[in-house]
This record gives structure tokens, sequence and C-alpha cells, in this order.
């Protein structure tokens, strides 16, 4: 299962930039998961995303490493 990135609010920013569009988000796998953040390994290539759990609209309790 791949996290679902559209699941992270952004405040009103996309976090790309100007004339990027956000249809080039990524998908990736939850490698590490730490009380407010954690990390997604990219599925298209090597990089690592960090995220803070504030930017997530779900239930944290869902989300597991390797999903």
């Amino acid at each position: 299962m791949s996290f679902d990135p559209n699941l992270l609010h952004n405040n009103g920013h996309n976090g790309y930039p100007n004339g990027t569009s956000a249809a080039l988000r990524e998908t990736g796998v939850i490698e590490k998961l730490l009380t407010s953040y954690g990390f997604i390994q990219c599925s298209e290539r090597q990089a690592r995303l960090f995220f803070h759990c504030s930017q997530y609209n779900g239930n944290l309790q869902d989300l597991k490493v390797g999903e």
C-alpha cells in the first residue's frame, strides 16, 4: 500500500514552485514513523521526504510503517 499524499494538508500552499502542477505529487511508502513526524521513501526516485503529523488529515493511528 502506498501512502496517499492527498491526505496531507498544506495550509494554503501547494509546496511546489510557481508554475509547477500539483499533478506532479509523489507517492511513497512510510519508512519511519515517530510520535509527531515521519519519513516517506519516494516510489519513483531515491529520496526520503519528511512530514509532520500536523500535516496529515486522516487518523494517525491508521498510519503504519511499510504502507
